[in-house]
């Protein structure tokens, strides 16, 4: 075999070699964008389901302890959404930018920061911070915060995970 025939078998070796490393890296790209958009799909889907357990909550039960007399009763009835949904971290009744009653502490009467009247009805938005991490130092985890507005001052606010 003359050095010509050996530089020869090792081109087409080293050929067939980058054939199948690419083949393995345009599968994996491939693996890669299905499972990115599976994920996607769950996560746009697990969000919706959210949504709609605190609308149900919303409109079967918020709006009748309005004006919040009594924090323990709505406290009770709010159990099973939190209980039913592991995403669905707390809740929280406001009027006026102000937390009226919540899951976490119960009776309270905590402001808002920057609270505005949104005069919207649902309003999603990623927090960092949220009004009870005073409480939680070491758990610097952001929430999505869902807030419904029956009005210009009363309001739910629901921490999804």
């Amino acid at each position: 075999m003359t050095q010509k025939d050996k530089l020869l078998r090792y081109s087409l070796i080293l050929l067939i070699y980058l054939f199948g490393l690419a083949g393995q890296i345009l599968y994996g790209y491939s693996r890669l964008q299905q499972t990115t958009e599976s994920r996607i799909t769950w996560i746009y889907d697990q969000i919706h389901m959210g949504i709609a357990e605190i609308t149900d909550f919303y409109d079967r039960k918020f709006v009748r302890y309005l004006p919040m007399k009594n924090c323990e009763r709505f406290l009770y009835e709010s159990q099973p959404l939190l209980l039913a949904s592991p995403y669905i971290r707390a809740v929280s009744a406001t009027h006026g930018g102000v937390i009226m009653c919540s899951s976490i502490m119960g009776p309270v009467l905590k402001q808002i920061d920057n609270w505005q009247p949104s005069g919207r009805y649902i309003e999603l938005k990623y927090v960092e911070k949220t009004p009870f991490s005073d409480l939680f130092p070491k758990n610097r985890q952001s929430v999505l915060a869902l807030h419904f507005e029956l009005d210009n001052y009363y309001g739910l606010y629901a921490g999804r995970d």
